[in-house]
């Protein structure tokens, strides 16, 4: 169980995502997750 108090990393390997198009899919993705911070 999660909570606000608990922070780990963790690691999403991602290949072919060199072109924005593709970068913006995994960043729109990632931003529903709850507590994910923004990718730079």
């Amino acid at each position: 169980m999660a909570t606000d108090n608990n922070k780990e990393i963790i690691y999403l390997p991602l290949e072919n995502v060199e072109s924005d198009h593709c970068a913006s899919i995994v960043d729109k993705g990632l931003a529903q997750v709850k507590g994910s911070p923004p990718i730079k």
